[in-house]
């Protein structure tokens, strides 16, 4: 040691020169069994997978929010359509109204204020999914239908609309066609006995003029004149899209409508391409109207499948025109003569003409005047005929149908 009881410099220096070479083996050993021990550890690699697994599923599920809302905002009317079948809940943990995609009002004649006001907000709130409104027997004031009908015209999807029986009469047809001409999805239309004439049809024909996506059109049990009749006609003339049109017991007079109006009927289905329905029961009361109508359409008509002529007092003369045209079409599946005047000669010659066709499966001759003299023809008939399914003679002076049906099971 030097003065003052220091460490000589010369050693101090040799010491910090050259470290102990045992020390720094055992603490680099040391060291290493530490590292290897932490390694080892399964408890820290878990640790450490864990918090590696944990920020990757933050990231991912950051990644699947960002998207998701990117979706919703992108597209509100699928997550709308998709709510009015059931409710979705939404991110911040509510829950989504449900929207209509059907509505059914009925016998409501006396309809509260209340129930207006909660129906067109049901029908706003549903503009975007709504694709059935039928409303029957439901009576509105002129301004709550006007009201109703600003509603319905701006719903987007809308295919079915019908309003039965609601006493609508010219003025309401008026009021919610004006709004229905922005329906460009609507397919059927259905305006059936609501008291309306020759003003509700000029309004109706209008429509199905300007209308590219009407299939079905019903206007049975309403007031219909012949110049009614003519702009229906015409409009049908221009519409390449109707295929079912219902006009049964809409002929206030029968003998307003006259042959003039049959005549341009007529010549709509011999040039008709589309038309696949026509239900005109009650609607003629004439022979002499029925009469153009077999000459010049059944005969001709290549597309009609369904036609519906009850009521319409046909006898046997007009009997013979049926036959005639049952030779020639080979479209018709479908065919109601009931509750006419067809005796046992015209019921003859219709089940002669049924031995060479081949397309017809049901004939209703219900409520007509045929007896047992027309049997044998009958008989020829089911046994010679193999497509015909449904053949009816109720109210009629014939045999019993018991016996009838056990005929029907022998063919």
């Amino acid at each position: 040691r030097g003065p003052r009881g220091l460490p000589s410099p010369s050693r101090s220096r040799s010491r910090s020169r050259s470290p102990s070479p045992k020390k720094s083996s055992k603490s680099t050993k040391s060291n290493k069994k530490k590292a290897s021990k932490k390694a080892r550890s399964p408890s820290a690699s878990r640790s450490r997978s864990s918090d590696r697994s944990g920020d990757k599923r933050s990231r991912s599920q950051e990644s699947d929010r960002s998207d998701r809302s990117a979706s919703r905002s992108a597209s509100p009317s699928v997550s709308r359509s998709r709510s009015a079948s059931r409710q979705g809940s939404v991110s911040d943990g509510s829950v989504e109204p449900e929207y209509d995609v059907e509505i059914t009002i009925e016998d409501k004649v006396h309809i509260q204020e209340d129930e207006v006001t909660d129906l067109v907000a049901r029908v706003t709130l549903a503009r975007s999914t709504l694709e059935s409104l039928r409303i029957h027997n439901t009576r509105f004031t002129e301004p709550e239908l006007t009201q109703l009908s600003e509603s319905i015209g701006k719903l987007e999807r809308l295919r079915h609309l019908s309003i039965s029986k609601a006493h609508l009469q010219d003025s309401g047809v008026d009021i919610l066609l004006s709004y229905a001409q922005n329906l460009t999805s609507l397919e059927s239309l259905e305006f059936s006995n609501n008291g309306f004439g020759q003003e509700g049809f000029e309004q109706v024909a209008k429509l199905l003029e300007d209308s590219y996506s009407l299939t079905s059109l019903d206007l049975h049990d309403n007031q219909i004149d012949a110049d009614g009749i003519n702009e229906i006609v015409k409009a049908l003339h221009r519409n390449q899209s109707l295929t079912s049109l219902n006009l049964a017991n809409t002929s206030g007079n029968a003998m307003e409508l006259g042959v003039t109006s049959a005549q341009r009927l007529s010549i709509f289905l011999k040039d008709s391409e589309v038309l696949k329905k026509l239900d005109l029961a009650g609607l003629f009361k004439h022979p002499v109207e029925l009469s153009f109508l077999w000459l010049v359409a059944a005969s001709r008509n290549f597309t009609l499948r369904h036609l519906n002529l009850s009521h319409c007092a046909m006898d046997n003369n007009i009997a013979h025109m049926v036959a005639y045209a049952l030779n020639l079409n080979d479209t018709l599946t479908s065919l109601d003569l009931s509750y006419n005047n067809i005796g046992d000669a015209g019921a003859t010659v219709i089940m002669d003409s049924l031995i060479g066709n081949y397309t017809l499966k049901e004939l209703d001759l219900t409520g007509n005047s045929v007896t047992s003299e027309s049997q044998a023809a009958i008989d020829d008939a089911i046994l010679n005929n193999s497509t015909l399914q449904v053949l009816r003679f109720n109210e009629n002076s014939i045999i019993s149908d018991e016996e009838f049906c056990r005929k029907l099971q022998k063919r």
